[in-house]
């Protein structure tokens, strides 16, 4: 019974962000996302400035989401503090990969970033687009 009912609110749930934010829902969620296989692709690469490229490609994805679902303000921190938190039910893994992408485009190479990190980091980002079915 309780499978059932998770189900269903899932169902509802994903009706409600296609009535919200159709356009930020592809029609088709079999396609692949050629932006996000480039960001896979660095963050396989032996070299530790792809790392950081993969990192800096996906922050561009969720900015470019944010910008769809229509949020105000200039700057992506402005943009996420806009943001409902039932509306983003991933919105604290959007602030945790986004501080450590301005870490990186500040601190650029003197930011230790490890490709173990970059993995997380891709993760979390993984998980807001799989939110939104970007991916």
């Amino acid at each position: 019974m309780l499978i059932y009912l998770i189900r269903g609110i899932i169902k509802i749930r994903t009706n409600e962000l296609k009535l919200l934010y159709p356009e930020a829902i592809p029609e088709s969620p079999g396609i692949i996302n050629p932006q996000w296989e480039r960001v896979l692709a660095h963050v396989e690469s032996q070299n530790d400035s792809d790392w950081r490229l993969g990192v800096l490609e996906a922050d561009i994805m969720l900015d470019d989401l944010l910008d769809k679902l229509g949020l105000p303000g200039d700057t992506m921190g402005d943009k996420l503090k806009a943001v409902e938190k039932s509306d983003f039910r991933t919105i604290d893994n959007a602030w945790e990969a986004h501080k450590v992408r301005n870490q990186i485009a500040h601190e650029g190479a003197e930011f230790g970033l490890t490709q173990r990190e970059a993995r997380r980091v891709i993760e979390l980002y993984r998980t807001i687009f799989e939110e939104f079915e970007i991916i």
